[in-house]
């Protein structure tokens, strides 16, 4: 990854995204796994890309939307869409839109989040991302559909998360 940092600004870490939930989570679970330690070669002009921002294309839910517009966001990835823009519903486009999240994507420290935290294997992930001011963190809990969509209380302390600073 150090060669490829070293003459791109860009590349793809893993295979190609198609317009469904299982394929943006084999990305979030491969992002989160980072086999190689690709994410240590990321930061300002070096992104790993997770692929295509699918929103908008029928195959997502809402939700899953949601879960893919953020996550790319945290992996500080390109988030270049694959969507007739002249189609997109309004849920999509308020995602695609969203200035807060967008602001995460685009932090000037450019160095993308880490899952810091799963329990239940991979059914509960939790990342944090690095974020100006320095000593700030998105963070991001994901909870994927695979309890059959029902709720479960979970309680998570910034310690658990590896945040520790008395700031």
């Amino acid at each position: 990854y150090k060669a490829v940092a070293d003459t791109c600004n860009a590349w793809r870490v893993y295979g190609d995204i198609y317009d469904a939930y299982q394929s943006i989570m084999s990305v979030v679970n491969y992002f989160g796994d980072d086999p190689g330690n690709f994410s240590s070669v990321a930061g300002p002009g070096n992104f790993n890309d997770g692929d295509m921002i699918t929103l908008g294309n029928y195959g997502l839910s809402h939700d899953e939307e949601r879960l893919q517009m953020g996550m790319w966001a945290m992996f500080a990835s390109g988030l270049l869409m694959s969507v007739d823009l002249r189609t997109v519903p309004a849920e999509s486009k308020a995602l695609l839109q969203n200035t807060r999240v967008l602001s995460i994507n685009q932090d000037p420290l450019g160095i993308p989040g880490r899952r810091v935290l799963e329990l239940d294997g991979k059914k509960l992930q939790v990342w944090t991302r690095p974020v100006v001011p320095e000593g700030s963190f998105a963070i991001a809990v994901i909870y994927p559909n695979d309890y059959g969509g029902y709720p479960r209380l979970v309680k998570v302390t910034l310690k658990d998360m590896g945040l520790t600073h008395s700031a």
